[in-house]
This record gives C-alpha cells, structure tokens and sequence, in this order.
C-alpha cells in the first residue's frame, strides 16, 4: 500500500458541507507511518468542512495498471510541530519547495484497517473508525 501511495500521489478527498452535501478536492497525498497526509489552504472549502466533521473519505488510483486504494476514515488539522516534521516530507513527495507550502495547513487521516470483504486484487478497502 505504502509503495502504491509513493507511486500515485494524486488522489480525491471527499468531505460533507454543513448541508450534508459530500463535496470533492483533488489533493496531492503522502504516506507517512500509518496515516495519509495532505497541505491544504486554510481556507479551502475542504479544510472548513473537515473542521466541522471530520469524517472523510479518500480515493487514490492509477490507470495503467488498474488499481485503487479506498479510504474511510477521520481527519484532523496538524499541530505546528507535526506540520514542521512533515513539511520537507511532503513537499518532496510533492516535488516542490516547503516555501510552497508555508501558508497550508497540515492534515492527516489514519488508515486504519484492511476491509478485506471489500478489498479485491486491484481495489484495496481501508477504514478506520476512531477506536
């Protein structure tokens, strides 16, 4: 999982507005220990939304072949000291400067576990609940 995160970076976040609608973000992803991690504005829609409910959903494929990684999970906002260990991280997973990412936040989502009932060969279900 790890090695196809490296490899396929973009992927979709999707979150829920304060009407329940579910709104999506194309984001640059990063793997980091057991958690995805993204930079976003402070103030993108996403970032208010996740603030208001943290409940997410994550979506990472690549084409050729064809494979996808599923994520349920809970996103929080970073703190200062997490941002700043992950800033270099990530802007190089990115393939930018950290100046690049100065004024962004820090997020991260935690895997969780494999939903093997879900998963097959090429599409691989993950969730984590919170607990």
């Amino acid at each position: 999982m790890s090695d196809f995160i490296k490899k396929h970076i973009l992927g979709a976040l999707a979150v829920v507005d304060e009407y329940g609608r579910p709104y999506n973000v194309a984001l640059h992803f990063s793997h980091v220990g057991d958690k995805l991690v993204w930079f976003s504005s402070p103030v993108a829609r996403h970032s208010h939304y996740i603030a208001q409910r943290p409940a997410v959903s994550v979506v990472i494929i690549s084409s050729d072949p064809k494979e996808a990684v599923y994520v349920e999970t809970l996103a929080h906002k970073l703190d200062d000291t997490e941002r700043e260990r992950l800033l270099h991280h990530h802007a190089g997973v990115m393939g930018v400067s950290p100046d690049t990412l100065d004024a962004w936040d820090a997020y991260a989502a935690p895997l969780g576990s494999k939903d093997e009932r879900k998963s097959t060969k090429s599409s691989h279900y993950y969730v984590y609940t919170g607990e």
